[in-house]
């Protein structure tokens, strides 16, 4: 009587840390619906290329004698659940998107670096998916490579 009292009391123990070994493995996932899953976007870039035409005097006659340079932009087109579209950037007067632009991990922020018409690399920009809000982040020292 007493092996069988002993024995179980045993399983009893073993059956109750089994289950605690359950319940502690047990996922649980809260979620309180204040985060809205971001959507996919991809961003892609499309090499343009953008004439400066310079005044660089005046002929024998008084016209203007006028030097053109071509140097490559980008233009940066986001896709999304909603297809293709062209990113419209506001950025300061005579710059251009230049070199590389990245998306943000959670698809939210584009960075790209900027070039001047005249004066050349400009800096680092960011901003939003939908080409709002708008700012430099890193002057002409830095590359978007710099800011990993």
């Amino acid at each position: 009587m007493k092996k069988l009292l002993l024995g179980s009391i045993l399983l009893t123990i073993f059956s109750l840390s089994v289950i605690l070994f359950q319940i502690s493995c047990q996922k649980t996932v809260l979620a309180d619906g204040s985060e809205q899953p971001s959507p996919s976007v991809a961003l892609l870039s499309k090499p343009v290329i953008t004439v400066n035409t310079v005044q660089n005097g005046v002929d024998s006659l008084g016209n203007p004698k006028y030097n053109q340079t071509e140097f490559t932009t980008l233009e940066l087109y986001i896709v999304n659940e909603n297809g293709l579209n062209k990113l419209n950037v506001s950025l300061p007067d005579q710059e251009f998107i230049w070199l590389n632009a990245r998306l943000s991990n959670n698809g939210k922020t584009i960075m790209f670096g900027s070039i001047h018409k005249t004066r050349g690399y400009t800096g680092v920009y960011s901003c939003n998916t939908d080409g709002n809000n708008l700012r430099k982040v890193a002057d002409e020292n830095y590359t978007l490579e710099d800011l990993n």
